[in-house]
């Protein structure tokens, strides 16, 4: 009998023992454990997931949310859409102003003249003009102002340049300018739609620029001569740039290209 009893009393205190085990192993989950345990299959103690070596809702990778707003920026963005348009305005030779002395602040004054045209219409974007300028010492070349970069395209969304410069000439106008106010130049205004450039077939200033005191585009007066090119010469290497020279009285347009 008193063996008996010692076994009983014995089963009584291993129970015991397992019941205290069994709740000191279950205060030690965290609330949410037996949860996610009961939804994944997974034992609760397994240590957290790692949200990036999981698919998210869609089935893709949440990796994809990992990513920095400068490398989304990079994967979203397009191609740089850059545009040229000749004014509507015309001007005579003497684009510049007294106080431009240097070819760098010749150019930067004719630029303006085209920003100024891009604003009126509201274009967005910073506009260089086809220009090239020499102060006697100094020479800005126009193919270095605005860069061989390509292609650009008119403001209908039409190609105008593939390139700028192919083959050691400046590339052909693929399809007649459209002014900033999207309007088409058309041959029956020939001659009113030759522009001031300065600029020779390489895209490097010429001897004619109507320049006064040395400087370019200084001069408005008759016996002042400046080269010219043609808008509506496409499919001619170069005549877009050069087709000849005009009297610096005048009035001629300017091409304006996107930064």
């Amino acid at each position: 009998m008193r063996s008996r009893g010692f076994a009983t009393a014995l089963v009584a205190v291993l129970v015991g023992l397992s019941a205290c085990a069994s709740l000191k192993n279950g205060s030690e989950l965290e609330p949410g454990d037996a949860g996610d345990a009961s939804a994944n299959g997974r034992d609760p103690r397994d240590g957290a997931v790692d949200p990036l070596a999981d698919g998210g809702v869609d089935g893709r990778a949440s990796r994809d949310a990992a990513l920095e707003p400068s490398d989304a920026q990079t994967v979203d963005s397009g191609p740089t859409i850059r545009r040229v348009f000749v004014t509507s305005d015309r001007f005579t030779g003497a684009l510049a102003m007294a106080a431009d002395t240097t070819a760098t602040q010749i150019v930067a004054r004719i630029d303006a003249k085209c920003q100024s045209a891009a604003n009126a219409e509201t274009l967005g974007g910073t506009w260089k003009a086809w220009i090239s300028a020499s102060d006697g010492s100094t020479t800005v070349h126009a193919i270095d102002h605005v860069g061989q970069r390509g292609p650009f395209y008119r403001l209908d969304g039409k190609i105008a340049f593939v390139r700028l410069y192919d083959s050691g000439n400046l590339a052909p106008l693929a399809d007649r300018l459209l002014t900033e106010k999207r309007t088409l130049l058309v041959e029956g205004d020939y001659d009113a739609a030759r522009v001031w450039t300065g600029t020779g077939l390489a895209g490097r200033v010429t001897g004619s620029t109507c320049q006064a005191g040395g400087r370019s585009w200084r001069y408005s007066a008759s016996d002042g001569i400046g080269t010219s090119g043609h808008p509506l010469d496409q499919g001619i290497t170069g005549e877009w740039t050069i087709s000849g020279s005009g009297a610096c009285d005048t009035q001629r347009r300017l091409y304006c290209f996107e930064d």
